[in-house]
C-alpha cells in the first residue's frame, strides 16, 4: 500500500518532540514532507507557504498556539490546525478548539496522532466541497437570474404559500409594477376576485406534483388599478436545489380575450339574425 504524502508545518521548540511526532506518522502510512519552526516570525513567514496541516505546541517561550492560529484567521488560511502538547488542561484545549483548532493530542499518547490528523483532513476535504458546492450553486443563480433580466418574458418565483420571492423586469412591461415592488406579497392578492379560487386550486395541486406543470388564464391587476387577463405556466421546481421555487412564466392576453369575447358576441347576433 502506498504512502499517503502530507506537507507538515510544525510548531515546536524542542527537536525530540518533532521527531517522535513525525516518527508516528510515518508508522501510520504517511509520507511526510516537513518543515519545523519555533517563533512568531518563522511560523507567519512559512505561510506563505501550502501546507496539508500544522502540528503546533501550545506554548513556546514566547509565542504559543492561540497566536498562531490568529495569523491563520487573519489571512483568511483553510489548514488543519492541530494542538501537540503536554498537559494543558482540558479546558485551555477546549476553548483552543472554539477558535479554531481542529483538535488535541497529548504529547504522551502520539499514538492518537495519526486517528487526529486523518480525521482533520477528511473535515478539511468536506469544508472543500461544501465551499465547491455553493461556489457552483451561487454561480448558476447568478447565471439563471441574468437570463431572467435579459428576457423578454415576465417571470415570478414563487414559494409554497404564493409569497412572490422574485420578479422579472418583464413585470414591469406587462403589469407596471417593478420588479422589486411586489416582491414579499403574495401573488394571490392581485388575482381577481371571480378567479381567485380556481387559481388556488390549481396552485394547490401543483404543490403536490413535484416538476410538473399547470397551465392557468386568470384576471390580474397592473399597477394602474386595471384588470389585465394573463396566460401562465407554472411549474414546481421546489424540489430542485438549483431554483427552489413554484416558476410562473406568464404574458399577457387581454386582447386575445377581447377578440375572443367580439367574436362570441358576432355569433350570438348571427344567430339571432
Amino acid at each position: 500500500m502506498s504512502a499517503t504524502p502530507l506537507r507538515v508545518l510544525v510548531l515546536e521548540d524542542r527537536g525530540t518532540d518533532v521527531e517522535l511526532m513525525l516518527l508516528y506518522l510515518r508508522r501510520a502510512g504517511f509520507e511526510v514532507d516537513w518543515e519545523w519552526v519555533d517563533n512568531e516570525k518563522d511560523f507567519a513567514d512559512h505561510l506563505d507557504s501550502h501546507f496539508d496541516l500544522i502540528l503546533a505546541d501550545y506554548r513556546l517561550p514566547q509565542f504559543n498556539a492561540l497566536e498562531a492560529l490568529h495569523h491563520l484567521q487573519q489571512r483568511r488560511i483553510d489548514t488543519p490546525f492541530l494542538l501537540v502538547s503536554g498537559a494543558i488542561g482540558e479546558e485551555l484545549a477546549v476553548d483552543a478548539m472554539r477558535k479554531g483548532a481542529e483538535d488535541f493530542v497529548q504529547k504522551n499518547r502520539l499514538t492518537r496522532l495519526p486517528q487526529a490528523v486523518r480525521r482533520a483532513l477528511e473535515q478539511k476535504r468536506l469544508r472543500d466541497e461544501k465551499r465547491i458546492t455553493e461556489r457552483l450553486l451561487e454561480e448558476r443563480e447568478h447565471r439563471y437570474r441574468r437570463m431572467l433580466e435579459k428576457s423578454f418574458a415576465a417571470v415570478m418565483l414563487l414559494n409554497e404559500q404564493g409569497t412572490i420571492l422574485y420578479a422579472s423586469p418583464g413585470t414591469s412591461r406587462v403589469l407596471g409594477y417593478k420588479s422589486t415592488e411586489r416582491v414579499g406579497k403574495s401573488a394571490f392578492e392581485f388575482v381577481h376576485p371571480e378567479d381567485l379560487e380556481r387559481t388556488r386550486q390549481l396552485f394547490e395541486q401543483l404543490l403536490k406534483e413535484p416538476s410538473e406543470s399547470v397551465h392557468m388564464q386568470y384576471r390580474y391587476q397592473r399597477q394602474d388599478g386595471s384588470w389585465r387577463w394573463l396566460e401562465s405556466i407554472e411549474t414546481n421546481l421546489l424540489a430542485d436545489p438549483e431554483v427552489r421555487a413554484i416558476v410562473d412564466n406568464y404574458h399577457d392576453i387581454t386582447t386575445q380575450k377581447e377578440l375572443q369575447e367580439e367574436l362570441r358576441k358576432l355569433r350570438e347576433r348571427r344567430k339571432t339574425e
